[in-house]
């Protein structure tokens, strides 16, 4: 490979990610970051103002043309707090208001997971382009409810997947240049955020609200909260879904602090082909963050989802043959083995200079996410993800979450993935 290839975009860094299908995709396959916004102002509605609703907002400010309308939370002390981030936008306490509201063309809902179901129906029927965080619904019920109503509305339904619309994970799973990692072995995921989910509040009914997460009856604790973004991407990249999984959960740093679900949870998917993948979620250290090791016969590719510092590395086996890219390719230590460093190649390629010193303008996967809903909502067309792949990770992650409290091993037939 050239440098002048290098630079046509046909390869970042040769990364090669032949997955279990082993299909190889063309080399000149790349991400186009321009198809991820809109054309036109769209302007839209934010219903719930918590901690992910504010970081919603926070990203969705530097999508090109997309804004905030209107926001809305039940709670009058979110009205300060959201100001800071979108001070242009109104504030109401009433989301029908914001579904009434002719001008808003599409809805992000961001409220705690068990109060998805009626607020989503009724955004679908209000005839509102709808985004909703993931996980969908804490049970099959809601579940079902929330995914019939998307599969019926003729109008864009996006989950909030952000971690598969990033064009680096994009990349590791279309990118299969020159055949360095020839299969998949296992699948090793972390998501750790050191945060107690126990809030407190003016009143005890107030500080319970705001401690949702931490509640068995509106929350799937680790695994469903941070782990539907595991098991989403582990179905992605494995190309397929589990047939079973074991799981243990346990309170560790926030032990006595008033949670009923664990802070902590492992879990152990059997896909297909014999491929496994590891999943722990954890609120009690921040340790590595978000990261994905995707080890295959080889090579080895690590992922640090890292916001605008995201980026891979892939590590190749010793003795394994030299394929002409890697004396283009950026180098350093990690963990005390040479790794070649692997970023999204965007429509054309990056130029060599500010590739490597390290200058490009990558963004976190919630930007990407939001910033394709915006383009849908604009153009209609099909989400990057949708309801049916938000149905699958519910599913997993809902049975994951009764292996981790029964600490059992739980199994999936085929029909679990069929939406009646």
């Amino acid at each position: 490979m050239t440098r002048r290839e290098l630079q046509g975009g046909a390869a970042l860094v040769g990364l090669a990610a032949v997955l279990a299908s082993g299909r190889r995709l063309a080399a000149q396959e790349t991400v186009d970051l321009e198809d991820e916004y809109p054309t036109r102002p769209v302007r839209l509605g934010l219903i719930g103002t918590g901690l992910w609703g504010k970081e919603i907002a926070r990203s969705l400010a530097k999508v090109t043309n997309a804004s905030l309308k209107t926001v809305c939370d039940s709670a009058d002390a979110e009205q300060a707090k959201v100001a800071t981030v979108v001070p242009d936008a109104e504030f109401v306490a009433d989301y029908r208001r914001v579904l009434d509201d002719k001008a808003i063309e599409g809805v992000i809902i961001a409220t705690p997971t068990h109060r998805h179901r009626q607020i989503v129906l009724d955004a679908l029927a209000a005839g509102k382009h709808v985004y909703c965080e993931a996980p969908l619904a804490v049970t099959t019920e809601d579940l079902t409810a929330i995914c019939r109503a998307a599969r019926e509305a003729k109008v864009v339904f996006q989950p909030g997947l952000q971690r598969r619309c990033h064009p680096f994970t994009k990349r590791v799973k279309s990118a299969a240049v020159d055949g360095s990692l020839q299969a998949a072995i296992l699948l090793n995921s972390h998501a750790r955020q050191q945060v107690n989910w126990m809030r407190d509040g003016g009143t005890p009914e107030r500080a319970k609200e705001r401690s949702w997460r931490a509640y068995a009856d509106s929350s799937l604790g680790p695994v469903g909260e941070l782990g539907i973004h595991q098991i989403d991407v582990a179905n992605y990249w494995l190309n397929g879904k589990p047939t079973s999984v074991r799981g243990v959960g346990r309170q560790t740093l926030w032990v006595g602090k008033g949670w009923e679900v664990p802070d902590t949870t492992i879990c152990q998917f059997d896909y297909p082909r014999g491929l496994q993948a590891n999943i722990e979620s954890s609120t009690a250290s921040s340790h590595w963050g978000n990261s994905e090791e995707l080890v295959g016969v080889g090579a080895t590719v690590l992922y640090r989802d890292n916001e605008e510092q995201s980026l891979g590395y892939l590590f190749k086996e010793p003795g394994t043959a030299a394929l002409g890219w890697e004396v283009y390719a950026k180098k350093e230590s990690v963990l005390g083995e040479i790794a070649f460093i692997m970023r999204p190649t965007p429509k054309g390629g990056f130029d060599i200079n500010k590739l490597e010193e390290g200058k490009l303008t990558i963004g976190e996967p919630l930007h990407y996410s939001l910033g394709s809903f915006a383009r849908r909502v604009e153009q209609g067309g099909a989400p990057l993800v949708g309801w049916q792949k938000a149905y699958e990770a519910n599913v997993i992650a809902i049975r994951a979450a009764q292996a981790v409290r029964e600490g059992t091993t739980v199994t999936f037939a085929k029909e679990d993935f069929t939406l009646a």
